[in-house]
């Protein structure tokens, strides 16, 4: 019966257990390698000196309400002895943009300094105002360029912020204040801000003149490398540039109030760039970038130039949004109020 039984049951199949060989190994060793490779070449080419200078550039001119705070500082003998720094504070909005300019300086062992603040409209009009000047002005009395008493003579306006119309801008501004108005009027047109913008933006990409001349590795999360200049590329750069739009847009508001030279001088006088002139201008000039690491954000620019008789450095970093301290004055004096009060101090009064 047993023997019956298991003549009865037919033999199952067992499927072999396949065995990777050598060609499977390879095929999916290549498949790893590839993606491994694929993810580190995308990593590398987004972590490329040129892509990381090129983000960082744009991070700031592509913000909406961009920002900036700027630190210059000088000192040598060229100076006479003084030295000092000015500090700017930029910020944009959709109201205007406001730049206030902190000066502080040090003159034969005197500290002196001054806050000057000016906003510019969308409509035109300009405010600015002075401030924390008196430390500035008791220097100048001292020398003897103002009167005795200016200071307290000064103090009430201090703070106080003076308007001036569009309309008084081109009527002191002369030719200067009718183009910088005709130029601002286009600009008023968002579709043909946004064209123009974009066109700077292309132009830049055809022809990065910034080059990296030396990795400076990574600081505090940022990526650091000092710069130079692509004279071919910078020349390239400035052809492309008289054919756009912001370069058209200046030529037919300045045309009617000057003798602008024709494109062929401005080519003429862009080729003749050599880069021997070019080198000894450079001579003692060191620019620097800053980016953060995996953002590739701006954190810093800066531009240090080293003379035998004079040292100026230039810091740059992004402030973000600051469009909320963008603020219209509403209390305001005149020009004329000012003119008026300035009259009299020059009179000794």
């Amino acid at each position: 019966m047993t023997d019956n039984v298991t003549d009865a049951i037919e033999p199952v199949a067992i499927p072999k257990r396949r065995r990777w060989g050598r060609n499977q190994f390879i095929a999916a060793g290549t498949a790893v390698l590839l993606l491994i490779g694929g993810g580190a070449w995308a990593y590398s080419a987004y972590q490329a000196p040129s892509t990381v200078i090129g983000m960082a550039i744009g991070s700031v001119f592509g913000q909406q309400n961009p920002s900036l705070d700027a630190t210059i500082t000088a000192s040598g003998d060229a100076l006479q002895g003084a030295d000092g720094s000015l500090t700017l504070h930029v910020s944009t909005s959709s109201a205007g943009a406001d730049v206030k300019a902190v000066l502080d300086l040090a003159l034969a062992g005197q500290k002196a300094g001054a806050t000057i603040e000016s906003i510019t409209a969308k409509s035109g009009d300009v405010y600015f105002a002075f401030s924390h000047f008196d430390t500035l002005l008791s220097l100048v009395e001292g020398l003897g360029v103002l009167p005795s008493g200016s200071t307290s003579s000064l103090a009430s306006i201090d703070g106080k912020w003076v308007k001036l119309s569009k309309t008084e801008i081109d009527s002191l501004s002369g030719s200067a204040g009718s183009v910088a108005t005709c130029l601002q009027d286009k600009l008023k047109d968002s579709a043909h801000a946004e064209a123009a913008r974009t066109e700077m933006i292309n132009l830049a990409k055809a022809h990065q003149f910034l080059i990296v001349a030396k990795e400076l590795g990574t600081q505090n999360g940022s990526v650091g490398y000092n710069l130079s200049i692509d004279l071919p590329q910078l020349k390239a750069f400035l052809a492309g540039f008289i054919d756009t739009k912001t370069f058209d847009d200046y030529t037919k508001c300045a045309g009617a109030t000057s003798a602008l030279p024709a494109k062929a001088e401005v080519l003429k006088t862009i080729d003749s760039l050599k880069a021997t002139d070019f080198a000894a201008a450079m001579k003692g000039v060191t620019i620097s970038l800053w980016a953060d690491q995996f953002s590739h954000k701006l954190t810093k620019y800066s531009i240090d130039i080293k003379q035998p008789t004079l040292d100026v450095a230039v810091e740059v970093k992004p402030g973000g949004d600051r469009s909320d301290q963008v603020k219209i004055p509403t209390e305001t004096i005149s020009v004329a109020q000012l003119q008026s009060m300035l009259a009299g101090i020059s009179a000794g009064q």
